[in-house]
């Protein structure tokens, strides 16, 4: 007699238990609080624009005390973060579609021929550019 149907046999009927062992919970998950009031009222302090975005998402970046966006067209600028005074005004005359990204030297844009383009930090020029694959 052939011992491996049995050991299947006997698979198909352990495997029901003890999945039912696994989903058994001995403490039921701890009950939520209700939600505090806010502590803190936010308020802008101030605010610009940077370009359109047509049909295009841009997240602005932020490293230390700079904030930097850009829009569709080609337009870049930069901020100081608490008074909002203007770092760094460019216009490539670039089709952006992604952005922005940031680092210690450039920002990081994705152009709408997908490339990718390092604009350096303190004067706004293409250091390099690069094309990407899909």
């Amino acid at each position: 007699m052939n011992i491996l149907p049995r050991k299947k046999i006997l698979w198909l009927l352990l495997c029901p238990i003890v999945m039912v062992g696994c989903a058994s919970t001995e403490k039921k998950p701890p009950r939520l609080e209700k939600l505090l009031a806010p502590s803190a009222q936010a308020v802008i302090s101030w605010k610009d624009k940077v370009g359109s975005v047509g049909n295009y998402r841009f997240v602005p970046a932020v490293d230390g005390e700079l904030v930097c966006g850009a829009g569709q067209n080609g337009q870049i600028k930069c901020f100081h973060l608490e008074s909002g005074k203007l770092i760094l005004k460019r216009d490539t005359n670039i089709q952006f579609s992604g952005g922005v990204g940031i680092t210690d030297d450039f920002l990081l844009l994705g152009t709408v021929n997908g490339e990718m383009l390092a604009i350096g930090r303190s004067q706004g020029n293409v250091v390099w550019k690069k094309m990407l694959s899909s």
